[in-house]
């Protein structure tokens, strides 16, 4: 077998909307540099070119943007914001006409393949290779969807994702659970790999220099709803006057932004917008705890990369993610969704004892050693043949 595979390396197409800042978009970036490194062709169709890619490539990745379009819902929710009822109409013809292209230039991708894997990175991307892959295409979907399934996304397993070869989740709860929707004796089979940091990040992380640790508490993400950092701010706000010498810094940017910086008004938060990753690995190294406030989460590599910087984690236990990577009281805390006030005295009692943080943050480091590049391939390998 291991001869056959050096032989014969099957193409391997990968899907995705865009290569800007994301979990998704890093995961989607760590498993082709990771196939390519093993020698399979890798190439990946992205739907929008909104930058250059954030995230490292192997140079044998090949990417292809598919069309010129951006997408305008900003444009669309500042316009009803507005009451600009026009502009309004004319952005959301517009998002239309780019919903509709952008499924059309991934569905003819997907078509015209004869032989190879296809990974599809996206739900609705899931539906469309399931629907018209050719049949000598390995067909695999992949979701990094957070929650658990609503009623639109279990239909679309019940009905259409039934034609997948595989359908791979990011924890082994939501295999259960896409597993159990899945019609008994269908072709799919539901499989659950998680996500590993690069070797490259790995490395930097250890090429920081250590240094005392600062009184800062840090989160990274994207300023958006479902990231929670609203929740983040309020309890900030609860906590902060007892530590006048301590600071909240958050890492991102996004549509949340100008609220979440009025939210936050005199309290000591700082809000970086985005920053280039290696800063992101070096404000890790020098902070002291970890918060994340998420509402739903798939296995953030955020907190893969907190917990290898040492640094222990006070995070909701919302339904995937963080109890993935984090041993409530061993690794950091785990606080029941929405309990602010157990939040806070949680994130208190690190704040208050360093050499906590310490312990805390070196147990992470090792808890999450499992997650590694090479048991992760090699899960992925395995369904190629």
């Amino acid at each position: 077998m291991v001869e056959r595979r050096s032989m014969e390396k099957k193409h391997i197409y990968i899907t995705a909307l865009h290569l800007y800042h994301g979990g998704a978009e890093m995961a989607i970036c760590n498993l082709a540099n990771g196939f390519a490194e093993r020698g399979y062709p890798v190439t990946i169709w992205c739907v929008y070119k909104l930058c250059e890619p954030v995230y490292r490539l192997h140079p044998s990745v090949d990417v292809e943007y598919l069309t010129e379009d951006k997408p305008n819902r900003q444009e669309f929710l500042t316009a009803l914001r507005k009451c600009h009822l026009l502009t309004a109409f004319r952005e959301g013809m517009r998002s239309v006409g780019i919903l509709y292209r952008k499924n059309r230039v991934i569905m003819n991708k997907i078509k015209a393949v004869k032989a190879g894997v296809i990974l599809s990175t996206r739900l609705e991307h899931n539906r469309i290779l399931a629907r018209y892959a050719q049949s000598g295409v390995l067909k695999i979907g992949q979701s990094h969807y957070g929650e658990h399934f609503d009623k639109r996304l279990a239909t679309w397993i019940e009905r259409e994702y039934i034609y997948l070869d595989y359908f791979v989740l990011l924890t082994e709860s939501l295999r259960v659970e896409a597993e159990k929707i899945m019609r008994k004796g269908c072709h799919c089979k539901c499989i659950s790999i998680g996500n590993y940091l690069e070797d490259e990040v790995q490395k930097k992380l250890q090429a920081v220099k250590d240094v005392e640790r600062e009184k800062i508490v840090l989160s990274v993400g994207r300023l958006s709803p479902e990231k929670g950092f609203e929740r983040l701010i309020c309890a900030w706000k609860k906590v902060s006057p007892n530590f006048p010498q301590w600071k909240l810094v958050i890492i991102g940017d996004g549509t949340e932004r100008a609220k979440l910086e009025a939210l936050a008004g005199e309290v000591r938060v700082t809000f970086t917008g985005n920053i280039a990753h290696d800063r992101v690995l070096e404000l890790m190294k020098q902070g002291s705890v970890y918060a994340m406030t998420s509402y739903t989460e798939g296995f953030p590599y955020v907190l893969l990369e907190a917990c290898n910087a040492e640094l222990p984690v006070v995070a909701y236990d919302v339904p995937t993610g963080p109890g993935e990577l984090v041993q409530d009281g061993e690794t950091g805390f785990l606080v029941p969704d929405y309990a602010e006030d157990i939040y806070c005295a949680r994130l208190e009692k690190l704040l208050r004892n360093p050499d906590l943080c310490h312990k805390m943050g070196k147990k992470g480091k090792k808890y999450v050693e499992r997650f590694t590049k090479q048991n992760t391939l090699d899960q992925w390998e395995k369904l190629f043949y």
